[in-house]
């Protein structure tokens, strides 16, 4: 759609048929996804042709979408419709090469039989960065997005929030994270509480040099001190950011990500952060209220 109304604005022909070729793209790809969840004898023979057709039918629309790219180089005279010009073309050029690497992918995948290692694939075409998610837990075992590490205190407020980098892992992410809260709190951190993905030998000696407690319990066989009615006590913290994380997603928006691009997505994180805070602080002052109001009652 992008081709055709920029090929309307500069006059060009070519692209009448927009609509039916839309359609036709979307039949076949509804074909893909029955012939997939079908059980029949012949299903991977019908799934190859079926998806020959439409690695066939990209690759035709995004070769006319770069010599539409070609031909509107020069197509505007005046400056703001240049500029506007400029950006559909820039899109259709990044949406054309994406989509040509996608159904190369998607060639190689079905046609040719190869398994496509997981740093060669992309998720999502307005998204390029999205991850694949394994998380193993039901409901959803899998999802897309971009990992968030959320650090609680003991009062229940989010001291530290931050997207986690493209394969960046919780064992990855320990030290860092730590440095910068104790930086912010002027040292003040008495205790940690980690689950076993963020184990490594050298975090747990990291940790255990800057809180008296380090709860970071050990991948195997358990270390001695994890049996301390201490070290038992710390953990209890993880059910509470546990339900941290599940307030940010089902009362802070972040179950699905509304804004665009990177920066967008840490804006959203961030702000959903600020909004728990909030929601924390003011339940924290109503719990005082109440409070004072049972102290005047009873005296």
């Amino acid at each position: 759609m992008l081709s055709r109304q920029l090929a309307y604005e500069c006059q060009l022909p070519g692209w009448r048929q927009a609509k039916y070729l839309y359609k036709k793209a979307k039949r076949l790809s509804r074909q893909v996804d029955r012939i997939a969840k079908g059980r029949r004898k012949n299903r991977g023979e019908q799934l190859k042709k079926t998806y020959g057709e439409l690695i066939d039918l990209a690759r035709r629309i995004t070769g006319r979408a770069l010599d539409l790219y070609v031909a509107t180089r020069q197509a505007a005279d005046s400056l703001l419709d240049s500029l506007l010009v400029d950006a559909q073309r820039e899109d259709i050029l990044r949406f054309a090469v994406m989509t040509d690497y996608v159904a190369s992918l998607a060639e190689r995948r079905v046609l040719r039989d190869e398994t496509i290692p997981h740093a060669e694939k992309i998720f999502s075409l307005f998204e390029p960065s999205t991850e694949l998610i394994n998380r193993g837990k039901r409901p959803t075992p899998v999802e897309f997005g971009h990992r968030v590490l959320v650090l609680e205190d003991g009062a229940g407020f989010i001291v530290h929030i931050e997207v986690m980098g493209i394969g960046a892992q919780d064992v990855d992410v320990l030290k860092p994270s730590m440095k910068a809260v104790r930086d912010r709190l002027n040292q003040k951190i008495e205790q940690a509480s980690f689950d076993r993905g963020f184990w490594s030998p050298e975090n747990y000696e990291a940790l255990a040099e800057v809180v008296n407690l380090a709860c970071l319990p050990r991948k195997g066989k358990p270390l001695p001190t994890e049996e301390l009615p201490e070290f038992e006590q710390a953990r209890l913290w993880h059910a509470g950011v546990e339900s941290k994380i599940g307030a940010l997603q089902s009362g802070n928006g972040l179950v699905r990500c509304r804004d665009r691009g990177d920066v967008g997505y840490q804006r959203y994180v961030m702000l959903a952060a600020v909004a728990r805070n909030l929601q924390t602080l003011g339940k924290l002052l109503l719990d005082q209220s109440r409070e004072r109001r049972r102290k005047r009652k009873a005296g």
